[in-house]
């Protein structure tokens, strides 16, 4: 081989591995502290176990001091398998599936040991930074500082699922939500605060037993079901504006595919769980509503691959 080819093998070669090797990887971590019956728990008693999911993309390690955070640090992969954490005491276990760690820390510092499997949302995690000078008069619910059989993975409490009404092919960006959200007034006593895939609720005044309160109740926004009829993951779902109409709310959305390469919008009727019931009936609507607009939604818009387009519309005949 050529002397000045060989070299230049050798240098390509090492450009590249330094380059594979620069590359930004995903990292992030998860800090947390343990109570049982409101004392903190020592971790690195023999009654207790800490065990983490671990992935072989992934360097993951673990830090722990008593009375300091126990640390869970992750770097390489994606960032996008889902993290848990199993604490265990004796013969019970708590499994808990923090919020995305993606490229930040992610710090839940009273957690109450409880046996069961807990999910808390990235929604409800991230409004902290929102909530953190509120009175201490409003009650926020859900809270990660409160009962956490709320976040119990078998439950679905605290969405706001949606029924698309009308589809539209684009919203005016005058109406699109500010970086500090917006707000609209259902009565004197009402408010509903948005932004971006959440709303609160916030009552302030009498109650169903004639009780003054002040709360928020805070609600995420959400398709039926997670992810399309073919398998493909929605993204994003964000809020631009609210209206009501005969004693219902509705909202302008903006929602986003994986594999469509542009958004939709269309206005949607909210469905609150836990104040409205969500029957049978009315899920089975809202899954068959969803994947009619799911499916007009990748006809109209251009996917990355025609192969990505016949396998919906195969998909979606197997469905009729």
């Amino acid at each position: 081989m050529d002397i000045i080819l060989k070299n230049k093998l050798i240098i390509t070669t090492l450009l590249f591995t330094c380059f594979v090797k620069a590359q930004p990887g995903y990292s992030g971590s998860f800090q947390f502290k343990v109570y049982n019956n409101k004392t903190l728990v020592n971790l690195s008693d023999s009654n207790w176990k800490v065990i983490t999911k671990k992935n072989l993309n992934t360097n993951l390690t673990q830090s722990y001091k008593f009375p300091d955070y126990y640390e869970i640090s992750i770097e390489g992969g994606n960032g996008r398998e889902d993290l848990f954490v199993d604490i265990i005491f004796k013969k019970d276990t708590m499994r808990i599936y923090p919020p995305s760690i993606d490229l930040r820390t992610v710090t839940l510092d009273s957690i109450s040991f409880k046996k069961g499997i807990f999910k808390i949302p990235n929604h409800i995690y991230d409004l902290k930074d929102l909530v953190k000078n509120k009175p201490k008069y409003y009650k926020y619910i859900p809270s990660i500082e409160s009962d956490w059989d709320l976040f119990s993975v078998n439950k679905e409490v605290y969405k706001c699922f949606i029924e698309k009404i009308e589809d539209l092919d684009m919203i005016s960006t005058s109406t699109l939500s500010s970086e500090n959200g917006n707000s609209m007034n259902w009565n004197s006593s009402t408010q509903f605060y948005f932004k971006k895939n959440y709303i609160i609720k916030h009552h302030d005044g009498y109650d169903s037993n004639n009780h003054w309160d002040n709360k928020h109740f805070i609600y995420e926004i959400k398709n039926i079901n997670d992810s399309t009829f073919w398998g493909g993951k929605i993204n994003r779902y964000e809020i631009l504006s609210l209206y009501a109409k005969e004693n219902a709310l509705y909202a302008l959305i903006k929602k986003s595919y994986a594999d469509l390469n542009k958004d939709t919008y269309g206005v949607y009727k909210l469905y609150f769980v836990g104040e409205e019931k969500i029957t049978n009936k009315l899920a089975v609507e809202l899954n068959k509503q969803q994947i009619e607009e799911d499916y007009k939604s990748a006809m109209k818009l251009q996917g990355y691959s025609g192969a990505i387009r016949e396998k919906i519309k195969i998909k979606y005949k197997t469905l009729k």
